[in-house]
């Protein structure tokens, strides 16, 4: 990124700090509820605001006065970037023109053919040609001169490659993307680029152009990694990317074979995303999505599917986005997500569902969804601490079919619905509330075949009047003379218990 630039982007968010928050008390873990409110607000405002278009998600959270909240000091800065070991830089660069049905025929392998042929339809050279980067590490001057040298297209610009045909990197190869670099993919012409091998991002921009393609309307191009590929970004942007229903055409994707050996890390960090359907992780394990900003998506702005200990930490979600903010689904065991902060939205601002077992969901805001705050379904030994859940419409944390499930040190506060809510939880398992603050919620904890429940000081001096709810309710009159939780109670639907202890499903 110029150096002019980002200096110049320094000084707007010195700015946004004395225009937005200059007036507002230090934000601390306690903070007054109207205060909060008050600066994620004034968050949400600077997100959708022009001017601000160039502002990281860490430039943004830094002017917010909301960091410590987030616990994102506590989150060691991300790591510069290595040299990945997949691609052979010292090799001559060598690229050549292949039918871009076998690169999809490859793809489908492992994430079957479903919208292959939309693709292959979308191309305007009915010949179906791709672009390969067959080995070395080619950059987009390298791009601009194999397109010349096949006579695939004429006008290859200057700053800006307005790609026409797909580019597909083969295993053992890499393209490397830096700084002013402008990838442009051809929505009229079918482009996309699909990476087997090795794709670096550094400061570059990559965005889907052109008006609706007359062949099959619906396509618009996609970056894709796939097999045993390895992306890396560091301060990309990508705009506009993404069709279809599947992960791999999601529009930024990283959808592995779980069959093949993987060479090297993978991570997205202080990106821009806006207008994709999704960022999808699809079997790739220990990727890291860090300090990005994600704004007007949609389908789901972070998937992971079958992705275990996939780190989400310090993003941040905003503008138009009517599905979960972040999803992790079907195996995506032992992941964390920390320190994002989900401002409006439709749906659950962050869903935990299906084997995704010991997934730690820790110092999130999630404020003003129309569906709820936070949901954790069908994964046991899960840990939600710490998060501020604040103003949605629905439920503020869900607990449902997940043993020994600890939900703690949260702050709860104006949710419609229940502020904890636990359902369909086998008779025997044991859910853990400690140290949360719930207020002015449609109720406090509520219970559907809630199993049983500790609680430990929680604090519901604000919750009056309606402090249980579902099964739990006719044990309100238990809470009255224990509103700060400084005796421990162990619940159930039928009465107290004398004693709650971990199941032992968690151990090992």
């Amino acid at each position: 990124m110029p150096e002019r630039r980002r200096a110049s982007w320094s000084g707007l968010a010195a700015a946004l700090v004395v225009a937005l928050w200059g007036g507002v008390a230090a934000a601390v873990p306690g903070i007054e509820g109207a205060d909060l409110r008050d600066r994620m607000a004034a968050l949400s405002d600077a997100m959708a605001q022009p001017a601000n278009a160039a502002l990281t998600a860490r430039e943004l959270l830094a002017g917010s006065g909301l960091e410590r909240v987030l616990g994102l000091s506590a989150v060691p800065p991300a790591a510069p970037a290595a040299a990945s070991p997949a691609a052979d830089g010292a090799a001559p660069v060598d690229m050549q023109v292949l039918d871009l049905r076998l690169a999809l025929a490859m793809l489908a392998q492992s994430h079957g053919a479903e919208s292959n042929q939309a693709v292959v339809e979308a191309q305007s050279n009915r010949a179906f040609p791709a672009l390969v980067v067959r080995q070395g590490t080619a950059t987009l001057d390298d791009l601009r001169l194999f397109l010349q040298h096949y006579r695939l297209q004429d006008d290859i610009g200057g700053a800006e490659l307005l790609l026409r045909v797909p580019v597909v990197v083969w295993d053992g190869a890499a393209l490397a993307l830096g700084p002013r670099d402008r990838l442009a993919l051809s929505r009229p012409d079918g482009a996309f680029l699909l990476n087997f091998g090795t794709l670096t991002v550094r400061g570059a921009t990559v965005a889907a152009v052109g008006p609706r393609n007359v062949r099959i309307g619906s396509f618009i191009p996609f970056v894709a990694t796939a097999g045993a590929g390895i992306v890396q970004v560091d301060g990309g942007r990508f705009h506009g990317l993404g069709f279809g229903k599947t992960a791999k055409f999601s529009g930024f994707s990283l959808v592995r074979n779980a069959l093949m050996a993987v060479r090297g890390d993978s991570y997205v960090r202080d990106s821009h995303f806006e207008d994709l359907i999704s960022v999808t992780l699809h079997s790739a394990t220990g990727v890291a999505i860090e300090g990005n900003r994600f704004q007007n998506f949609r389908g789901a702005p972070v998937i992971a599917v079958r992705s275990a200990r996939t780190r989400v930490i310090g993003n941040l979600f905003g503008g138009l986005i009517r599905f979960n903010s972040i999803s992790l689904s079907g195996g995506s065991a032992r992941s964390v997500v920390h320190g994002n902060a989900v401002l409006g939205g439709e749906k659950v601002g962050i869903a935990v569902r299906n084997d995704s077992h010991g997934t730690v969901v820790t110092h999130n805001i999630v404020w003003r969804r129309k569906g709820g705050g936070i949901a954790y379904a069908r994964s046991d030994c899960g840990v939600i601490a710490d998060n501020v859940v604040m103003d949605n419409r629905q439920k503020g944390i869900e607990v449902r079919t997940s043993r020994d499930t600890q939900v703690r040190g949260n702050t709860i506060i104006s949710n419609k619905s229940a502020g904890i809510w636990v359902s369909a939880q086998d008779a025997l398992s044991g859910t853990f509330l400690e140290g949360n603050t719930l207020a002015s919620n449609g109720s406090g904890v509520s219970t559907a075949v809630g199993g049983n429940l500790k609680l430990v000081g929680n604090d519901m001096r604000k919750q009056f009047p309606r402090f249980f709810n579902g099964d739990l309710v006719t044990q309100s009159r238990i809470i009255f003379k224990n509103l700060e939780g400084a005796t421990p109670l162990i619940l159930n639907s039928e009465g107290q218990l004398s004693d709650l202890q971990p199941s032992g499903v968690c151990e090992g």
